[in-house]
């Protein structure tokens, strides 16, 4: 699995050591997804197997479980660091324990790798597609067998796997539910292209026309909150759900209404400069006005260094302020702070805040910059 480390002594990349994240999973998916763009656009035999070792990492979350169709948020050996919070269950031998309470977050990075791997893997291979397939149909019964929720330990729904209309109907759900109704339609247009099990077409279709899934979604993202009450995770998620759906989705009717949800939110994130939104915008919807040269500019200016060191901005007389707090009540920038410039992040902070970071005490993984640019590779986005 990969994700970020955590540093003995500041700034020493030789102190690493491996620890726990509640999106283990997520952040995975998104490396394995780079590796497979990077695999697809140079035939590397170095992205391959890079790409098919992270993937035993993912199906490992899945069976070490032990539940049919949920995979842990991360697991760990007995004598390694892990967190504190958060529900941990030991495998019956206690030489390994994994953690539970399964959110949205790693569904959506799993079932964003597992139409990318299927599609871009070499097919001469079935066992590949094999494992991918046994994957999305497995965590896809989970979530129809439960009534469209994510089903753990003990049978219990998970408190952020939640997506049926009942989950919609409470104060929480009826916030979630554009995100939440987008994800569930892209997984499961993601089991069917992978299983063929047209069950699965059949319920993605009839939770579009008869259950409002997708006027919910386009509803939504045409009211998208201010930059000081937006949840960047959730754009994060949105993002990576809309990617594969416009990839399968063939229907012209249901193709229109996604492109114009992705549309509205790409709108909203536009000064971002985000490479990845960028990418994922214009390979959707085929917008050629896609902050070409923004994206292009973001990836120049991310450092090589991704260590995270403290970074102070509010500060600075040159920055622009806004009037306007953020979701902590802190004071932000008005305009997206450079990558060189603002803390090493991933893509679901806040590329606002002034200052933060951990005094050189963790290390990222470099996804972040490694998934937007194979993916601008593999499309040819912009020149040779």
């Amino acid at each position: 699995m990969v994700a970020d480390a955590v540093l003995t002594w500041a700034g020493n990349i030789s102190s690493s050591k491996p620890d726990s994240n509640d999106n283990d999973g997520l952040w995975t998916s998104l490396y394995i997804a780079a590796e497979c763009f990077r695999y697809a656009a140079t035939h590397s035999p170095d992205a391959l197997r890079n790409a098919q070792d992270s993937l035993k990492g993912l199906y490992r979350l899945l069976s070490i479980t032990g539940i049919s169709g949920f995979p842990a948020r991360s697991y760990i050996h007995r004598n390694e660091r892990g967190d504190t919070d958060g529900m941990w269950h030991w495998v019956p031998d206690h030489m390994r324990k994994w953690k539970g309470d399964t959110s949205s977050d790693e569904l959506v990075g799993h079932f964003f790798v597992y139409g990318i791997a299927y599609d871009l893997l070499p097919s001469e291979d079935e066992s590949d597609r094999e494992a991918i397939r046994n994957a999305a149909v497995n965590v896809a019964n989970n979530l129809r067998e439960h009534g469209w929720n994510l089903a753990g330990y003990g049978g219990r729904i998970t408190t952020w796997g939640r997506f049926s209309l009942a989950y919609f109907k409470t104060t929480l759900g009826h916030e979630d539910a554009p995100l939440n109704s987008l994800e569930l339609l892209f997984m499961l247009r993601v089991a069917y292209h992978v299983s063929g099990d047209r069950s699965f077409l059949e319920a993605y279709q009839r939770l579009i026309k008869q259950d409002g899934y997708l006027p919910r979604v386009t509803e939504g993202f045409s009211k998208l909150p201010p930059l000081t009450h937006f949840n960047f995770s959730d754009e994060e998620l949105a993002f990576l759900s809309f990617y594969p759906v416009l990839q399968y989705e063939d229907g012209p009717g249901f193709r229109r209404l996604y492109q114009a949800a992705l549309t509205n939110l790409w709108r909203h994130a536009e000064g971002e400069h985000n490479p990845l939104w960028d990418y994922v915008y214009n390979v959707g919807t085929g917008a050629e006005n896609y902050d070409a040269q923004g994206a292009l500019d973001t990836l120049r200016r991310i450092p090589m260094d991704m260590i995270y060191w403290t970074v102070h901005n509010s500060q600075r007389l040159d920055l622009p302020l806004s009037q306007l707090p953020n979701e902590a009540g802190q004071r932000q920038s008005l305009k997206v702070i450079p990558p060189g410039e603002r803390c090493i992040s991933k893509w679901n902070t806040n590329p606002y805040a002034l200052d933060g970071n951990s005094g050189g005490k963790r290390v990222d993984d470099g996804t972040y910059f490694l998934l937007p640019y194979w993916l601008r590779r593999y499309y040819r986005l912009v020149g040779p």
